[in-house]
């Protein structure tokens, strides 16, 4: 058991973080995978933002959804391991058939493979990776379905079939198509597609990447540093802005919040007092059968109880801090709810287990400075003041809801007043820390 320090170990948490994981992923697609290495792309990425990726894959050339339901092979790699992710892509046009080819060649394979997937394990996550379609559409056969002759109509298909599949079948959507549709409508001048007009290039592959990332994990992916060759910076960061304008502003259509029941979760505080000052504290004992995505939510206020439906929105009062195994947190002078909140594809689930007052003993890493922050709202300029002259430092900075430091100073011992500058800041919300090794204060800063 070890000691540790509060100050090291607060993580705020933003609209989109979640702890860096890892995710063992299985792709059953075709070319549409293949070309560029999709799935090397996304673990390159997940690199980049601290996670990993372990994959394997079945991606036959032209392969379609019924072909992998009768695939030997894509069925041993599906019982092959408790799989956290299994992904399915349909052939880029097949989608788009007519509804009476779909009725045989589309939804009852993909029920099938859905069904296999959850005999083999029922936390395992089915994802359906919505491919974009062909560029000028689908000219083979305008005979059978004029309205699948352009991009449009194709993709309106491929849109809605994927939607239904979704709603039937409780798994999710990577809207991959949905990101090349944007963008093209955007800006044309970025070519999602190879000389074939069927396959993507590269800028499409890394696109593709960027929402199997962001539907994967639920986490933004501007900022993403890993960028293929081919893919300028600029395109990169338009790329990614398009994905997370597409995944998360409509997370519900694309079934990415739904979770699964867990499995056993469970957790013990016990008190210890004692003198000294970094030990005053509750230790938590993790007793969960999945300790690496089990970390631990103490909600600072006096409020006896709130729901925490999720991670996403959680409140900015709030602090997160992830156990291994046994550990002693050192937290007193406010009163807090302990929530165990255990993380896995099989959903989100929380435990709240103890409530108590302040801490007994003696002071432990109280609070003992207050902090005027005026104006709030304020456009230019704000100022904090020290009330009281406690002769300590103090780091000070301020995070956008993307939970990205965006400024950083000190607030030294002496100093009664200091005045932050924040003409190139957007306006918004963000959020002011101000604290040192024996203390934190957070505030809401508004921005106009």
């Amino acid at each position: 058991m070890k000691n540790i320090r509060l100050s090291l170990l607060i993580i705020l948490f933003s609209s989109q973080f979640i702890f860096a994981r890892t995710y063992h992923v299985l792709y059953l697609g075709n070319s549409l995978t293949y070309v560029n290495n999709v799935p090397d792309l996304v673990a390159q990425i997940a690199m980049s933002h601290g996670d990993t990726i372990i994959w394997d894959s079945n991606t036959p050339g032209g392969h379609k959804i019924l072909q992998h339901s009768t695939n030997p092979v894509s069925l041993t790699k599906i019982s092959d391991q408790k799989w956290d992710i299994v992904i399915i892509q349909a052939q880029s046009q097949e989608t788009a058939f007519p509804d009476g080819q779909l009725d045989v060649e589309i939804y009852p394979p993909a029920e099938f493979l859905t069904d296999s997937i959850h005999r083999n394990n029922t936390c395992t996550r089915v994802l359906f990776y919505m491919p974009a379609g062909w560029k000028y559409g689908d000219n083979l056969n305008c005979s059978a379905l004029p309205e699948i002759c352009t991009y449009e109509g194709q993709f309106a298909r491929i849109r809605q079939t994927h939607l239904n599949i979704s709603d039937s079948m409780n798994a999710g959507i990577i809207p991959s198509g949905i990101s090349y549709y944007r963008s093209r409508a955007i800006d044309s001048t970025i070519n999602l597609w190879s000389s074939d007009n069927v396959h993507p290039s590269i800028k499409g592959s890394y696109l593709t990447a960027l929402n199997v990332y962001a539907s994967i994990t639920k986490k933004a992916t501007v900022g993403t540093t890993y960028m293929p060759s081919g893919v300028s910076s600029i395109e990169a960061s338009y790329l990614q802005n398009i994905t997370d304008t597409v995944v998360f502003d409509s997370l519900s259509e694309w079934k990415l919040d739904r979770g699964f029941v867990n499995d056993s979760v469970d957790f013990n505080i016990t008190f210890n007092y004692t003198s000294s000052v970094f030990s005053d504290g509750f230790v938590i004992n993790n007793n969960s059968l999945s300790n690496d995505s089990v970390f631990y939510i103490i909600h600072l206020d006096n409020e006896s109880d709130y729901n925490l439906d999720t991670i996403i929105g959680m409140p900015a009062d709030s602090i997160a801090i992830n156990f291994l195994f046994n550990d002693t947190i050192s937290f007193c002078g406010k009163h807090y709810v302990i929530k165990q909140v255990h993380l896995s594809d099989c959903g989100i689930d929380t435990i709240t287990k103890a409530r108590d007052e302040y801490c007994s003993g003696v002071e432990g890493i109280k609070s003992k400075t207050a902090f005027n922050i005026y104006p709030n709202p304020c456009n230019h300029y704000f100022t904090i003041a020290q009330l009281d002259l406690s002769n300590q430092s103090y780091i000070v900075d301020m995070q956008n809801m993307k939970g990205e430091v965006i400024l950083e100073t000190r607030l030294l011992g002496h100093e009664l007043k200091k005045e932050i500058n924040i003409k190139s800041l957007s306006a918004g919300v963000y959020l002011l820390r101000i604290f040192n090794e024996k203390e934190i204060i957070t505030k809401k800063i508004i921005v106009n």
